[in-house]
């Protein structure tokens, strides 16, 4: 046997030999893969005689059952769309290569050795880090809890609350049988186990969260007034979203008072006392070092002077007195320290920028049209699109106002009108109708919520 080599325009046959076709052949005008020759005759050079061509797969085949094919495999890998672990297999028959660059699934290299890695990788790249596009509903489940729980890093600021990886791969261990080796072999296990445990393979939260997925002082939403505005959770360090921000519909923009913002969110005030006191000045932070003991303290006086400042039910989400009064008063009352205006235009400047609580302006769709951490800067900024907004949502609550009452009308000339000209609520059609649907409480729907899984 022999396959076309085209650099040296002959066959390259078993254990180094090379050939060409007997001049007087029916085959000798054109080059095949692979050829068999009955004898092998050497004049000038080695000639095949007595030649047929031969197709690649019988030879695999007959060498296969007779135990003579030499078997070569690269370096495993993962196929996404095979959902198995995979290896590229050469084909040796007597040092002729039948096959170069094959892809064959790693369990079937028939090893021990190979069939526990072809497991293991399955678990680990396609379900834990999810490469594979499974269509089970469990890995719809599993992947919307996990987003769920993952806003509890972004709210608390801490990486390393959510269950690793090997706890995971610990997980689907546990409950996959030994031979379970890719895409393929885990449906038709899952197709049998699902009718009797159709929850076997969804996480818990206690699995993804082992320390508690408590968020108490990290709150949905702001509260001033009737205004109630929705807050994003970014903990990314050094981008320009790190840190907390308040959705603002641009409608209502022109009516949020800045006044505290600056106590950020309860559970971010025990590091917020910490990093002022670091941002003070030489002179002021002389007088209250160590900075992590003095702030503990500052900030249990603080609390025990400004009680709300706790968080909790209410219906403000910041203390009615300034962080700047409060901690003042706190570092006066402990330390006899007197901070000055430029002291705190200093400490302000040195703030980290997660400690700034950021303003974004978003449109009726939740997109974001701008932001900043300086909100009368935003309301200069986007005071045309505020009022331009102000104008429709007017136009909106009159042309509504006016439908209803419009409606009433017809319902009154059928005989089934008791009031004249009321509202569909029962109030009369006038600017206090209006001012309720343009004043009304927004929660806008760009705002991240945390949502709850019926498991």
């Amino acid at each position: 046997m022999g396959t076309w080599d085209e650099r040296r325009r002959e066959y390259a046959g078993a254990r180094g030999s090379h050939f060409v076709i007997w001049p007087g052949s029916g085959l000798r005008r054109k080059s095949y893969d692979w050829v068999m020759t009955a004898e092998l005759v050497e004049t000038s050079r080695l000639f095949a005689r007595t030649v047929a061509k031969v197709d690649a797969r019988w030879i695999e085949e007959a060498a296969g059952a007779a135990g003579l094919l030499h078997r070569v495999y690269g370096e495993p890998y993962w196929s996404t769309r095979r959902g198995a672990a995979m290896v590229h297999e050469k084909l040796l028959l007597y040092g002729m290569t039948l096959v170069a660059d094959r892809p064959a699934t790693l369990a079937s290299v028939g090893t021990a050795d190979a069939r526990e890695l072809a497991r293991e990788m399955f678990i680990r790249s396609g379900l834990v880090e999810g490469g594979w596009h499974a269509r089970h509903r469990f890995v719809e489940r599993n992947r919307e809890l996990l987003e769920e729980l993952a806003d509890v890093e972004q709210r608390r600021r801490e990486h390393g609350l959510l269950a690793s990886d090997e706890a995971l791969f610990d997980f689907y261990d546990d409950r996959l049988p030994d031979d379970v080796y890719g895409a393929n072999d885990f449906d038709a296990w899952w197709k049998r186990e699902r009718r009797n445990h159709p929850d076997l393979l969804d996480f818990t939260r206690e699995l993804l969260l082992p320390g508690g997925d408590d968020t108490t002082g990290y709150p949905d939403a702001w509260v001033q007034g009737d205004l109630t505005l929705g807050l994003d959770y970014v903990f990314e360090p050094g981008a320009p979203n790190d840190g907390v921000s308040v959705l603002v519909p641009v409608e209502v923009l022109g009516r949020l008072e800045p006044a505290g913002f600056d106590w950020l969110v309860p559970g971010l005030r025990p590091e917020l006392v910490v990093a002022t006191i670091r941002a003070l000045p030489k002179r002021v932070r002389r007088a209250l070092v160590p900075a992590p003991d003095v702030g503990a303290r500052v900030w249990e006086e603080i609390r025990r002077k400004v009680p709300e400042a706790v968080g909790g039910e209410g219906a403000s989400s910041a203390p009615g007195v300034p962080f700047r009064e409060a901690f003042a008063d706190a570092v006066g009352r402990l330390r006899q320290v007197e901070i000055t205006e430029a002291d705190w235009e200093e400490a302000a400047a040195r703030l980290p920028e997660h400690l700034r609580m950021a303003f974004v302006a978003v449109d009726g769709a939740g997109r974001e049209l701008d932001r900043d951490t300086d909100l009368v800067v935003l309301q200069r900024r986007q005071a045309g699109r505020t009022e331009a907004a102000v104008r429709d949502a007017v136009h909106g609550a009159i042309a509504l106002a006016m439908a209803d009452a419009q409606r009433a009308q017809e319902r009154r000339r059928r005989g089934r009108g008791k009031r004249r000209g009321r509202g569909a609520d029962g109030g009369a059609v006038g600017p206090r109708a209006v001012r309720r649907v343009v004043q009304r409480p927004v929660r806008p729907r760009g705002a991240r919520r945390r949502r709850r899984w019926n498991g």
